[in-house]
C-alpha cells in the first residue's frame, strides 16, 4: 500500500524478488496524482498505472538511469477509487523507491536524521567524517510570511552546497554554494509562509569536515 508523500522500497530480480512488483493506493482527490520512481542500483525500470478494474491509466514510463534520479508519471484519478502500479525491470536488477504524490515534485527523500533549527541560533554540521554521510537535513517552521535567510558558516570542510525545500518536496529557489574560508558566512534568502514547515539539505561540494547552519529574518548572520 502506498501512502501519499512517503517512499516505499522496491527490489527486482534479487533474492525473493521476481520479475515484477505491484503497489496499491486509494486516490485522495479527483485530479492528477503522480507516481514517482527514485532510481537505486537497478539498471532501469518501467512502471504502469492501472485502475482496480484492470484498465490501464495512461501509458507506461521508464525510470532514469542514474542513482538518486527521480522520474514520474502524472495521471488523472477519481477520489476514493483504488489504483495499482506495476513495476518491472527494463535492464539489470536491484533496488529502487516508489512514491505517490499530488505534485510533480517528488516527496523529500531524507537520509539520516533531521535536526530542528531555531531562529537566530547556529547548529553544528559534519559531513563525510565518522558517522556523517553524504548529506545532512535540517528543519524549521517559518515564523512569518516574509524572506527568511539560511546562513552557512564555513568550518573545516572544503565547501558545501545547500538547498531549501517546502515540506511538500518542492524546491524553494535554487541551491547555493558556501564560501571556502574558515569562518566565512554565506546565505540564501527565500520567501516563506508563516507556520509552514521547510527543510534544508546540505551536501559537500568538496572535501569533508565541519560547518554551522542557521536561519533568521535578516541577511546578516546571527552572532
Amino acid at each position: 500500500m502506498l501512502s501519499a508523500g512517503s517512499w516505499a522500497d522496491g527490489l527486482l530480480g534479487v533474492g525473493e524478488a521476481g520479475g515484477e512488483q505491484w503497489f496499491r493506493f486509494i486516490a485522495t482527490t479527483s485530479g492528477n496524482q503522480s507516481i514517482h520512481i527514485r532510481h537505486g542500483n537497478i539498471g532501469r525500470v518501467n512502471y504502469q498505472m492501472y485502475h482496480s478494474s484492470g484498465v490501464t491509466v495512461g501509458s507506461s514510463q521508464g525510470s532514469g538511469t542514474s542513482a538518486g534520479q527521480s522520474m514520474y508519471i502524472s495521471r488523472q484519478v477519481t477520489i476514493g477509487q483504488e489504483y495499482y502500479v506495476r513495476v518491472w525491470p527494463a535492464s539489470g536488477s536491484g533496488s529502487y523507491q516508489i512514491a505517490l504524490n499530488t505534485s510533480n515534485e517528488p516527496p523529500l527523500y531524507i537520509i539520516g536524521s533531521v535536526t530542528m533549527l531555531s531562529a537566530g541560533s547556529w547548529a553544528d554540521g559534519l559531513l563525510g567524517v565518522g558517522e556523517a554521510g553524504g548529506e545532512q537535513w535540517f528543519r524549521f517552521t517559518a515564523t512569518t510570511s516574509d524572506n527568511h535567510s539560511i546562513h552557512i558558516r564555513h568550518g573545516s570542510i572544503g565547501r558545501v552546497n545547500y538547498q531549501l525545500y517546502h515540506s511538500s518536496g518542492a524546491t524553494v529557489g535554487g541551491s547555493q554554494g558556501s564560501g571556502t574560508s574558515a569562518g566565512q558566512s554565506m546565505y540564501i534568502s527565500r520567501y516563506v509562509t508563516i507556520g509552514q514547515e521547510y527543510y534544508v539539505r546540505v551536501w559537500p561540494a568538496s572535501g569533508n569536515g565541519s560547518y554551522q547552519i542557521a536561519f533568521n529574518m535578516s541577511t546578516t548572520p546571527p552572532n
